[in-house]
């Protein structure tokens, strides 16, 4: 029987049936057992740091000591292991300054207080880190790519820099590392110009040469981060959730070490790309409003598995169109509002833009990866909010309601005799070939 899977659009629900003759390859996560106790696993990597030696071992009594971390579900309990060790080295928490570093995105105090509320209360200073505010920058150098760095005083100010994060597949190569430093807790003309480098053509999603990630290593190392410790997800639900690996010490080793890993839960093993990939949400119970809820970075996860001349077939309801935001955001520096008028524009007008500074430049970065999909590879959109004119002035070869109507389309210039992928949409999910293609 032929497999069909179902994606949520408006007043329907959509079905995608593949062809039983068609080989069929599902790119989704593969959930490994979580840690049983999460403490315990963060405490051991700190004791056994994946480089020589044991940094915090390295941190006097004297030292006044940084504490860097997103908003993360996780970072109260990592968090709290981290100072107790410190206090074991006879580190005061009165002494550490937690900054929250969140690069341009917006705080919100309630959820900074709800998830990070115990280490917010134990540390002697907490800081909100604003990208903006170039009187809490200091300058520390320019990196081998060019880009020159302003980071957050505190760390500069500090004698030991200690990172939190875990590691997952993203547009800009691996989440993970020195991405606590760059953007987390670097100046926004820093963030601008490391995000420029998405235009790079080595700036593969799931890569951990992605010029974009080298860039932050180069800045991380001018702000002397000196230990990192980052988790790895199980991949699981319910029950299954939580976190499978801890690793910590020098944060380029420590996240190359974890690589292993996230290959394993994020990567699905494909011996050939495939000449047609689907591109859905196989566990939507609601169709998604916007393009780009729908597409951000999967789309360049599932363009790893097609053939330079293949096919994609993004499956994405975006009722609403492209992608909006609260107002009162135009101005922030993490607005994406002109995300519709940048995806419509080719590929050579937006690095344009972008090279003028004529938009905001995060939200061009973000663009930019997608667009050139769009223009590089044949893309078939499945979408009841995004019109026929308004898909080709995004970049689409065709956009139709009917995903029978694209698989038809595809297979008419393909053949039937094809390989078919699907990427589930998942965060994070890509192919992985072995031996490397």
């Amino acid at each position: 029987m032929a497999p069909v899977f179902k994606v949520p659009f408006r007043e329907r629900e959509v079905k995608l049936s593949i062809p039983d003759e068609n080989p069929l390859t599902v790119i989704e996560r593969h959930p490994v057992p979580a840690s049983a106790n999460l403490e315990d696993a963060c405490r051991e990597a700190l004791h056994n740091p994946v480089d020589p030696g044991k940094p915090l071992d390295t941190v006097r009594p004297s030292d006044r000591v940084t504490l860097l971390s997103g908003v993360y579900p996780y970072a109260s309990l990592v968090g709290s292991v981290i100072l107790d060790e410190l206090s074991r080295e006879g580190v005061r928490d009165r002494d550490v300054t937690l900054v929250i570093a969140v690069g341009t995105h917006v705080h919100e105090e309630e959820q900074n207080r709800r998830t990070l509320g115990s280490l917010i209360d134990r540390v002697g200073r907490t800081v909100a880190f604003d990208s903006v505010e170039r009187e809490d920058l200091r300058f520390v150098g320019v990196t081998r790519y060019g880009n020159p760095t302003w980071v957050s005083k505190h760390m500069v100010e500090s004698d030991f820099n200690i990172g939190i994060g875990d590691v997952t597949p993203g547009w800009y190569g691996l989440r993970g590392g020195a991405k606590i430093v760059s953007p987390g807790c670097a100046g926004f003309e820093t963030i601008c110009y490391n995000h420029r480098l998405i235009m790079s053509p080595e700036a593969a999603p799931g890569d951990i040469n992605n010029p974009v990630g080298l860039d932050a290593e180069d800045s991380a190392k001018l702000a002397h981060l000196n230990m990192k410790i980052d988790l790895v997800n199980s991949g699981g639900k319910g029950p299954q959730a939580g976190y499978a690996g801890v690793f910590a010490g020098d944060f380029v080793k420590e996240k190359r070490a974890a690589l292993g890993l996230v290959r394993k839960v994020y990567g699905t093993e494909m011996s050939e790309k495939a000449d047609i990939v689907v591109l859905a949400h196989l566990e939507a119970t609601t169709p998604i409003e916007y393009l780009f809820n729908g597409i951000y970075t999967s789309l360049l996860l599932a363009d790893l598995a097609v053939k330079e001349d293949g096919i994609i077939i993004p499956v994405v309801s975006a009722w609403k169109g492209y992608h909006q935001e609260p107002p009162g955001m135009e101005n922030h520096p993490s607005s994406l509002h002109e995300a519709t008028r940048l995806a419509k524009l080719s590929l050579e007008d937006l690095a344009r833009t972008m090279v003028r500074n004529e938009c905001n430049l995060r939200c061009a970065s973000l663009v930019y990866p997608h667009r050139r999909v769009f223009e590089n590879k044949k893309v078939f959109l499945v979408t009841e909010g995004i019109s026929k004119e308004d898909g080709k002035e995004l970049g689409a070869a065709y956009a139709t309601d009917s995903f029978d109507d694209a698989l038809t389309k595809a297979f008419e210039e393909k053949g039937k005799d094809v390989r078919i992928a699907l990427h589930s949409g998942m965060w994070g999910c890509m192919p992985v070939f072995e031996p490397p293609l």
